[in-house]
């Protein structure tokens, strides 16, 4: 595989289809970000709506960063402009570091997930209990969404009955909320916690695979341009 990464013409054709890849993944992740944005899932929003803009944004300059810098290393690898490449290699290096520190906070996350969702369902509720219009709408899409009741169970809302998301089946009954065998057995926190866990193990797992990716694209972009240089020096 060394081999193959200082050989110019394997490079320059890794370089190609690697980076061809790549702008269709950063236009992907640009339109997933602008999507989001604009129509993000209410469940999310638990996690207070600043931060998930915040993540969009964040998604949407990544997108935008991934798009033009692969479209850079494609087209200076297929025109041979050093400049190009040089260029794509220093952006690619910093973008590496980036990535490693998000696979670290990636796997760091995971391991505090239960307790920030512990704290927002926790405050969430508190507030819907006093008639929080906006909370009370978060904790019946988060509810419904996951099938579950309160912060560890249903009792989480005494004194006061369960609202009709706790409810199986969403039974449309005024009274279902009163009956506990109508109502989840699970609590939101455990149910959340386990599906943003999972996608923050998922976001690790990607970085790194990414980052090794990038790792040898670096390597591929000095082999061809020193080749470059050294043929028309």
């Amino acid at each position: 595989f060394v081999k193959m990464v200082k050989n110019a013409k394997c490079s320059k054709a890794f370089l190609i289809v690697y980076n061809l890849f790549f702008v269709l993944l950063g236009g992907g992740m640009l339109g997933l970000g602008i999507y989001g944005r604009v129509g993000y899932d209410q469940s999310l929003s638990l996690l207070t709506e600043d931060n998930l803009n915040n993540a969009c944004y964040v998604l949407i300059a990544c997108g935008a960063v991934v798009f033009l810098t692969s479209f850079l290393g494609c087209c200076g690898a297929m025109a041979e402009k050093t400049w190009m490449l040089k260029i794509y290699t220093v952006i690619m290096t910093i973008t590496l570091l980036l990535e490693i520190a998000i696979a670290v906070l990636g796997f760091v996350y995971r391991t505090k997930m239960n307790g920030i969702v512990t704290d927002q369902i926790t405050d969430q509720i508190t507030k819907a209990k006093a008639g929080d219009a906006n909370a009370i709408n978060r904790m019946d899409v988060l509810q419904n969404d996951f099938t579950c009741c309160g912060i560890t169970s249903y009792s989480d809302w005494n004194p006061q009955t369960p609202p009709q998301s706790c409810c199986e089946h969403n039974e449309s009954s005024p009274t279902c909320g009163s009956t506990t065998s109508n109502l989840y057995d699970r609590g939101c926190a455990s149910e959340f916690s386990s599906f943003m866990e999972t996608n923050l193990l998922a976001i690790g797992i990607t970085a790194v695979i990414i980052a090794v990716l990038q790792l040898i694209s670096i390597s591929a972009a000095r082999s061809v341009y020193h080749d470059i240089e050294g043929t028309y020096a």
